[in-house]
């Protein structure tokens, strides 16, 4: 179960008042008024009352939490999950669990009229069921590998010109909410787990997490057409910065017809330097490695949506220095990924929606050809979670993947290939204020 605590400064007084009724119903349910007590309605106005006085509080004291200006959110989580059989264990039928947690302070200021400074510091620790599940893709895209150290996540400084037109930002970034963006930032109950449907399997991303610059434009200031550019450290350090780089370019179209939009849609290309080795030739060193993608969201109506994501590599390299938790080396050069997400208000629960994902990813060919006996079969991945928003605070995710022909069939534990399904299932849950 992952849980979720969100501080927002500028919401002390909602979360103040949540947290106060919240109290009060669970302090007060399933419980019988004695003779004599209060009634419901003379126990809100009671509420309300000191609800008024601890906003006065908030009020009063908030300046001095953090100085004018800052805004500040925390968010802390935690999680578990369970696979049945798992291909990378030395019993070939039983059921696997895996956990983590992490705990992020994210600050941002506007520093002048259009700048904004950003931190975000975390600390975690879990592998959930990456050392024992050999995927492709991955069950957890939520995993945390800081080993319980405190370390900086992102430290950023954005400013625009030309009337807000064209943004740079600058510092330590993380690619993934620039490049093929596939979720809400900072959010954990309420989108799909598995990686295939995060972002394209095929990008080979330094890092999540690099020291860069990215830039937008927005020509003629209109939002439905921008381009994205970014530059980033290709071993994903400070060191000789622009030795080994990172560099993408993303154009986002959102159309519109009489009024009604069209689709978003996102098309994109990378190019990676860093040392490479052939698939065909190992020993020969190259330098680059380049791919692009597609990814277009259309809303069929205002309770579904439908979203398309289609990724390329170059199948002829791979990068020697990566490598799954047990060692092993692969490359993909196509990926294929649909998704559907329909809103509850189908069912009278308009904050609910329910999703369901189904993603293959193909292996290289070179890749397949560069060791004798090796399958390489096109994984098959499939989610379905559902999210309910039991309270304006509370969201609830329970999440079911399929995954069909693991890691291509070529997991090998005690010189036996595991091409078994892997079956997992988990919940989730995030409380913000």
């Amino acid at each position: 179960m992952i849980f979720s605590l969100r501080c927002r400064r500028a919401s002390a007084k909602a979360a103040a008042a949540a947290a106060i009724l919240i109290g009060a119903a669970v302090f007060t349910a399933g419980e019988e008024l004695a003779p004599g007590q209060p009634g419901l309605a003379e126990q809100l106005g009671e509420l309300r009352k000191r609800v008024g006085e601890l906003e006065a509080k908030i009020t009063t004291s908030a300046p001095h939490i953090l100085p004018a200006g800052i805004g500040f959110n925390a968010l802390v989580y935690s999680g578990v999950q369970a696979a049945f059989n798992p291909n990378n264990t030395p019993e070939k039928s039983h059921a696997s669990s895996g956990g983590q947690y992490a705990a992020y302070l994210v600050f941002h200021r506007s520093l002048s009229e259009n700048g904004l400074g950003f931190l975000n510091v975390e600390v975690g620790d879990g592998l959930a069921l990456h050392s024992e599940v050999e995927l492709f893709s991955g069950l957890n895209n939520d995993w945390d590998y800081s080993n319980n150290k405190l370390q900086v996540a992102e430290l950023w400084y954005q400013h625009t010109w030309l009337e807000r037109r064209f943004t740079l930002k600058l510092g330590r970034i993380d690619l993934s909410h620039q490049v093929d963006q596939g979720k809400p930032s900072y959010s954990y109950a309420k989108h799909f787990l598995n990686e295939a449907f995060f972002r394209a399997k095929t990008i080979d991303f330094p890092g999540i997490r690099s020291p860069g610059i990215s830039a937008t434009f927005t020509p003629g200031g209109q939002d439905w057409h921008y381009w994205e550019a970014q530059i980033a450290n290709g071993k994903a350090q400070w060191d000789d910065i622009f030795d080994d780089s990172f560099v993408s370019l993303q154009m986002s179209l959102a159309p519109s017809l009489r009024g009604s939009t069209l689709g978003r849609y996102r098309v994109y290309g990378w190019l990676r330097s860093t040392n490479y080795a052939q698939w065909s030739d190992p020993s020969a060193a190259v330098r680059h490695k380049s791919g692009f993608g597609v990814d277009a969201l259309w809303g069929l109506s205002d309770d579904l949506d439908l979203a398309l994501r289609y990724g390329w590599a170059d199948p002829r390299t791979y990068d020697p220095a990566k490598a799954t938790l047990s060692g092993r080396q692969f490359s993909l050069e196509h990926m294929i990924a649909q998704t559907l997400l329909v809103r509850g208000r189908r069912w009278g629960r308009d904050r609910d929606h329910i999703a369901v994902g189904a993603a293959l990813l193909v292996p290289s060919m070179d890749y397949r050809s560069s060791a004798p006996g090796r399958q390489a079969k096109i994984e098959e991945n499939y989610e379905i979670y559902y999210m309910f928003q039991a309270t304006p605070n509370v969201a609830v995710s329970p999440d079911f993947q399929l995954i069909r022909k693991p890691f291509g069939c070529d997991a090998v534990v005690n010189g036996e290939s595991r091409c078994t399904p892997v079956t997992s299932a988990g919940l989730r849950a995030e409380v913000a204020f």
